[in-house]
C-alpha cells in the first residue's frame, strides 16, 4: 500500500493538494511552517492511534482527504474534524507513524514494544478476531457456569455427590496402595541402614587420604628446601668458581635428583587427588540417595495419614447429601457440561497465543539476524503477569481469607487455565501442594474461587514480552536504561526495517548523533525506498541528499497559511537550491564548510 495524495479544505492548510512518490519522500521547510502537521493530517485521517489534538487544530472545520493506492487500486478515505472514524468504503492496513516523542518513548512501556514487533506480522484478521471471540464465548460461559453452580448449591448446599464418590474412589484406591507399600517402606529403611554405613566408611577413608595428601605435600616442601637455591641462597659461589667447580657441579646432580624426587611427590600427590574425588564423587551419591530414601518414607507415612483422614471426611459428606440430591442430577450435567466447554475454549486461546508467540519470536529472530550485535530482540511467552494477578485479587476479594502472599507464586506457577481445572476438579490437594500451604487452606482458596465468576480470570490479557538491548561497551542495556538518544536509535534501527506498511515519521534525527543519522540511518531509509513507502520530516539534509529522496516537498507559510513552495524530484535545480538554502544555510555557508573540511 502507497499513500498517493493528501488534499486538506480548510484551515491552516487550506487548499493543499500534494502528492507523493512510492519510495522515499522527504517534507522540509523552516520551523513553524508545518512540516509535523502533515504526519499528523494523514494520521488522523487514516485513523492510526495517537493524539487527534493537533490534527484538528490544524484542520478547524474543515476535512482531509487521503487517496490510498493498493496494488494500483485507488481510493480515498476522508475525516472531517467533527468525524469519530475514518469515512470509507473499503478496508485498507494503517500506515506506521511515529511523531519525535513517540520515537523516544516506544519502547519503554511493554504495549509499545508488543506493538513495535506486531507491526512486523502479516496481516491476519483471523487470529485476533478469533481471540477476541473465543475471549467473548468464555465470558458468556463462565456466567452461566457461576449461576448454575449457585442454583446447585442453593439446592443441596454441599458438593455433588458425583464428584465425592469419584473422590471416595480415589481415596480408596489411594489407601490400598498405601497398604500395599508397608513391606517396600521396611525395604526402604534397610537401605538407608546401608547407605549410612557405608557413608561413615567413606568419610574414614576421606579423612586418611586428605591427611596423606598432606603428608605428600610436606614432603615435597621438604625436598624443595633442599635444592641448592634454597639452601645457598646468600651465598657468593660467583667469587669461588675456580675452586669450587667440582662441587657445584656434584651440587647440579643432586638438584637434579631432589628435583625427580619433588616431580615423584607430585604424581602422588596427584594419585591420591583423583582418589579423593572419586570418594567425594561417591559420598555425593550416597548423600541424595539417603535423602530421597528419607523423602519416600516421609511421604509414605504423611500420605497415608492424609488419605485416611480425606476418607472418613468423604464418606461423611456423601451420607449427608445423597438423600437430597436426586433433584440435582441435571443440573450436575449442565456444569459439567459446561465446565467442558470452557476448557475447550481456554485451551483453543491459549494455543493461539501460542500462535502468535511463534511469529512474534519469528520476526524477532529476522530482526536478531539483521542488526545484532548491536541490537537484540528478546520475545517471552506470556510473562506479562499483572492482568493476571489483579483479576486473581479481584476474584479472592472479599474473603477474608490471607490471599495476597500468595498471589505472586500462584500466577508464576499456576496458568489460568491449570487454575480453571483444578477449581473444576476441587483438586485443593495439588494446589496445595504446587503452593506448599496446607490442604485446609488450599480448599478454603479453592472453594471462593469455585463461587466467583472465573471469566475474567480466564480470559485476562497474560500477553508476551519483549526485551530490546542495546549493546553498550562489552554489554547489553536494557532500553529502559538508555539515554534519549540510545532509545532512539534503537527503536528507529527496528521500526526501518519494516517493509510491510508505509512509514511516516517525524524529525528522526532529533536526538541522534550524526554519525548515525550519515550512516546507519540513510542507509536503511535507501535500502527501505525500494520495498516500501517513507515519508520523513526533517531539518537533516543528509537525508534527503544522501537518501536519494524520490519527492522533496517544501513546505513555506505566511503565518496564518501554509503552502508548497516547491515539490518535486531531488535533481530538480529548484529542489537543490531550497536543501542548499533551507537546510545548509545558504551557498556561502556550505562553501565555507567545504573549504573547512578540505
Amino acid at each position: 500500500m502507497n499513500i498517493a495524495r493528501l488534499r486538506v479544505e480548510e484551515g491552516f492548510f487550506d487548499g493543499l493538494d500534494l502528492t507523493f512518490e512510492p519510495g522515499l519522500n522527504v517534507v522540509i521547510g523552516g520551523r513553524g511552517v508545518g512540516k509535523t502537521s502533515i504526519i499528523e493530517l494523514i494520521r488522523f485521517a487514516l485513523g492510526v492511534p495517537g493524539p487527534s489534538s493537533h490534527a484538528i487544530s490544524v484542520l478547524q472545520s474543515g476535512q482531509v482527504t487521503v487517496d490510498l493506492d493498493i496494488d494500483g487500486f485507488l481510493f480515498s478515505v476522508a475525516r472531517s474534524a467533527t468525524d469519530s472514524q475514518p469515512r470509507s468504503s473499503y478496508q485498507f492496513p494503517p500506515p506506521i507513524v511515529y511523531s519525535q516523542k513517540e520515537i523516544e518513548s516506544v519502547g519503554l512501556d511493554a504495549v509499545g514494544r508488543l506493538s513495535l514487533i506486531d507491526s512486523f506480522l502479516e496481516p491476519d484478521a483471523s487470529l485476533f478476531a478469533g481471540m477476541n471471540a473465543l475471549v467473548a464465548e468464555i465470558s458468556s460461559l463462565t456466567i452461566s457456569l457461576l449461576n448454575t453452580y449457585k442454583s446447585l448449591e442453593e439446592v443441596s448446599g454441599l458438593d455433588q455427590v458425583a464428584a465425592l464418590k469419584k473422590r471416595e474412589s480415589q481415596l480408596i484406591e489411594s489407601q490400598t496402595q498405601f497398604s500395599s507399600k508397608n513391606t517396600e517402606v521396611k525395604s526402604f529403611q534397610h537401605e538407608i541402614d546401608a547407605v549410612y554405613a557405608r557413608s561413615t566408611q567413606l568419610d574414614a577413608i576421606l579423612n586418611n587420604l586428605a591427611k596423606f595428601a598432606s603428608a605428600i605435600e610436606s614432603r615435597a616442601s621438604f625436598f624443595k628446601g633442599l635444592t641448592s637455591a634454597s639452601l645457598l641462597q646468600g651465598v657468593d659461589t660467583a667469587s669461588m668458581a675456580p675452586l669450587i667447580e667440582t662441587i657445584q657441579q656434584e651440587i647440579s646432580s643432586d638438584d637434579l635428583v631432589i628435583e625427580s624426587l619433588i616431580d615423584r611427590a607430585a604424581a602422588h600427590k596427584g594419585k591420591i587427588d583423583e582418589l579423593l574425588e572419586d570418594h567425594r564423587g561417591e559420598s555425593l551419591l550416597l548423600e541424595a540417595q539417603g535423602r530421597d530414601l528419607r523423602l519416600k518414607i516421609n511421604q509414605y507415612n504423611e500420605g497415608a495419614g492424609s488419605v485416611s483422614r480425606e476418607l472418613g471426611s468423604v464418606r461423611k459428606n456423601i451420607a449427608q447429601v445423597e438423600s437430597v440430591f436426586a433433584a440435582n442430577i441435571a443440573k450436575l450435567s449442565t456444569l459439567e457440561e459446561i465446565f467442558e466447554s470452557c476448557g475447550k475454549y481456554a485451551g483453543d486461546l491459549a494455543g493461539k497465543r501460542l500462535e502468535l508467540f511463534k511469529r512474534r519470536t519469528s520476526v524477532s529472530s529476522m530482526l536478531n539476524n539483521k542488526l545484532q550485535p548491536y541490537i537484540k530482540i528478546l520475545v517471552s511467552h506470556l510473562s506479562r503477569l499483572d492482568e493476571y494477578r489483579l483479576q486473581l485479587e479481584s476474584g479472592l476479594r472479599g474473603s477474608g481469607l490471607k490471599y495476597k502472599e500468595l498471589l505472586p507464586t500462584i500466577v508464576q506457577k499456576i496458568s489460568p487455565l491449570e487454575l480453571f481445572s483444578l477449581v473444576r476438579t476441587n483438586s485443593f490437594t495439588e494446589f496445595s501442594s504446587i503452593l506448599g500451604i496446607t490442604s485446609d487452606r488450599g480448599a478454603r482458596i479453592i472453594g471462593v474461587l469455585r463461587e466467583s465468576n472465573l471469566g475474567p480470570i480466564l480470559t485476562c490479557a497474560i500477553d508476551d514480552d519483549i526485551q530490546l538491548m542495546l549493546m553498550d561497551g562489552s554489554g547489553y542495556k536494557s532500553i529502559d536504561e538508555l539515554s534519549i538518544g540510545q532509545r532512539c536509535t534503537v527503536a528507529l534501527s527496528i521500526v526501518l526495517e519494516n517493509m510491510l506498511h508505509p512509514l511516516l515519521i517525524d524529525q528522526p534525527e532529533d536526538h541522534l548523533d550524526n554519525e548515525f543519522v550519515a550512516g546507519a540511518l540513510i542507509k536503511a531509509l535507501t535500502e527501505r525506498a525500494n520495498k516500501s513507502q517513507t515519508i520523513v520530516c526533517t531539518h537533516n539534509a543528509n537525508i534527503p541528499v544522501l537518501g536519494g529522496a524520490s519527492k522533496v516537498v517544501c513546505l513555506e507559510s505566511n503565518g496564518r497559511k501554509g503552502f508548497v513552495k516547491h515539490e518535486g524530484p531531488i535533481t530538480l535545480p529548484n529542489i537543490r537550491t531550497v536543501i542548499e538554502t533551507v537546510m545548509e544555510g545558504g551557498k556561502q555557508a556550505f562553501s565555507i564548510r567545504a573549504k573547512f573540511y578540505g
